[in-house]
């Protein structure tokens, strides 16, 4: 049996509630307060996409739960973007705006502003834009469009039907859509850098649909990394649900990944040409599809890839990575092996610079199963480059990538202080067959996935714990409400948030009763934010004589 680290539920057992994300902080500066969003419904009841979300703060010294303010400005997998500014004073969040902002908005009327909320005096400052992702040192927030979001997937703009406005979709790259950048004391908001310009930067097709995803702030401020998708037509099939389907146009979403730097000013009114923009402003990355997808008469077919993540403390970037089929081939598995990889957005490095730079030092070695190239930024397979094909896969530049850990899941989360060697991994519902065929089927609990802490250094893991997350069978609408762990680490790294389905048992925080901490009922489906302490002692997770049991690849 392996041991289990305890978590703490801090959120309310008959309502469904989840922090923000993996890559932001629902800790306070100072680790006292967790904040979250609740929804004010059960998930399995009623139109719950018509209701208010409740934005709420958790106080680990008090035991208290405290709530801020209603909003209809959230998403399913994501809530209201809850996160803390420069101290623990400062609460952020999204609502719609009051009604002498109605007209203020940079993005139009009566669309989302953001919120910085004072827990102390219980006062309100507005933002001119929503926020997204908030800079490290609370002074700065970045944001796509989150109106349009919905309209690549849902759970991470405005999924509340009431907000959700029909006239919002993209029908190429355009000019006066991007990602903003807001200043937290002034209020104020602009336009960072519009869609057109990056898909000038990176060669890209500007006549596809084009929308702005997740945005994310390096730890020291200086650089953005942006997701940026485009709907591409599906390969043309002769199969009877393609054709039912011909009218609807069935359409391949494509991300690309940049790198954009903090002081970039686009004051210009029309795009700039691409050699008017300089390669360390804005930086074209890499990227990835799941399907492959129709250019005139090409196929198009990309490496897969997802959750695009800054390592903290650097400007390096980590991501889930597909093998290609000769490598999953050579591996002896039927499934497609995903891995974690590691590259840099500074100037290009050596092989042994990159190795010296993630684990910090040059007396650690990453012991490397793979080094390669991403040709052309793109891994093509199964056509040419001749013909009418993407003018854009012909002139980039190759981007190396470090394979750190070979089994890629969930959303990889380097914990901070750790020099890049410790690593976070949870998992998905849908995941747990590649991880019986890793580990064997009776290493996993029922209906649960692990919390895995890595050791990159040793290439070894722990399983924290296993969570249940229930998968959602249905619709996109009904997996929209999937529950993803979404593993987040306080600023300094020894407090864990994350989200889970209702346990069968759990432990209560600072139980005053003389029975013992657990409680034995079970309250349902709901999701519920859990912490857990981590210490900073991680090593003490892989030593011979710990409690966890230590996996090696």
């Amino acid at each position: 049996r392996r041991c289990m680290i305890k978590s703490i539920p801090i959120s309310s057992q008959n309502v469904d509630s989840i922090h923000r994300f993996f890559d932001s902080n629902p800790f306070s500066p100072s680790g006292r307060y967790v904040a979250f969003s609740e929804f004010q419904f059960s998930t399995n009841l009623g139109r719950k996409d018509q209701n208010a979300v409740r934005v709420k703060y958790f106080d680990k010294e008090r035991n208290l739960l405290s709530a801020v303010d209603e909003t209809l400005i959230w998403g399913t997998q994501v809530g209201s973007h809850v996160q803390w500014g420069r101290s623990d004073t400062d609460l952020l969040y999204n609502s719609n705006p009051p009604l002498f902002l109605k007209n203020s908005s940079v993005n139009g009327p009566s669309n989302p502003v953001g919120f910085v909320f004072n827990i102390f005096t219980k006062q309100w400052k507005y933002l001119q834009c929503p926020i997204y992702h908030i800079s490290e040192d609370g002074l700065w927030g970045i944001s796509p469009n989150i109106m349009k979001i919905h309209h690549t997937q849902t759970g991470y703009g405005i999924d509340n039907i009431v907000m959700r406005k029909s006239y919002t979709e993209n029908y190429n790259a355009p000019l006066d859509d991007g990602i903003y950048i807001t200043d937290l004391q002034m209020g104020s908001c602009r336009m960072l850098v519009s869609l057109r310009a990056l898909i000038e930067v990176a060669g890209l097709n500007d006549k596809s649909p084009t929308y702005g995803f997740h945005t994310k702030w390096s730890s020291d401020g200086k650089k953005i990394l942006c997701v940026i998708r485009t709907l591409e037509p599906a390969v043309q099939s002769r199969s009877i649900w393609n054709q039912l389907l011909r009218n609807k146009k069935p359409l391949v979403r494509v991300q690309h990944l940049f790198a954009v730097s903090a002081t970039f000013n686009m004051t210009s009114t029309t795009c700039p040409k691409r050699s008017d923009l300089m390669t360390n402003e804005i930086q074209y990355l890499v990227s990835w599809a799941s399907h492959p997808f129709q250019f005139g008469r090409s196929v198009v077919a990309l490496r897969d890839g997802n959750h695009p993540n800054w390592v903290a403390g650097t400007h390096l970037v980590s991501m889930n990575l597909q093998a290609d089929d000769a490598t999953a081939a050579a591996s002896g598995s039927s499934r497609k092996r995903w891995s974690v990889i590691v590259f840099d957005t500074d100037s290009p490095p050596s092989r042994s610079d990159i190795c010296r730079r993630f684990v910090g030092g040059p007396h650690h070695v990453v012991p490397l199963s793979a080094w390669r190239h991403l040709s052309d930024r793109f891994v093509r397979e199964n056509h040419t480059a001749t013909g009418p094909f993407l003018p854009w896969l012909l002139h980039q530049v190759r981007l190396e990538w470090v394979e750190v850990y070979p089994i890629g899941t969930g959303h990889p989360n380097f914990l901070p202080g750790s020099g890049g060697r410790f690593l976070l991994l949870d998992a998905y519902a849908k995941e747990r067959g590649l991880l019986e065929t890793a580990h064997g089927p009776a290493a996993l609990q029922k209906d649960r996935v692990p919390l895995k802490l890595v050791d990159v250094l040793l290439q070894k893991e722990v399983w924290l714990q296993q969570v249940r997350l229930a998968a959602l069978p249905g619709s996109k609408e009904v997996r929209a409400w999937r529950c993803d762990m979404h593993p987040a680490v306080s600023r300094d790294g020894q407090w864990l948030a994350f989200n889970a389905r209702q346990e069968s048992e759990v432990h209560v925080l600072n139980n005053s009763s003389s029975n013992n901490s657990s409680n034995n009922s079970k309250y349902g489906d709901n999701r519920r934010v859990f912490i857990a302490f981590l210490g900073n002692d991680l090593q003490k997770y892989f030593a011979p004589n710990s409690s966890f049991s230590v996996l090696k690849y």
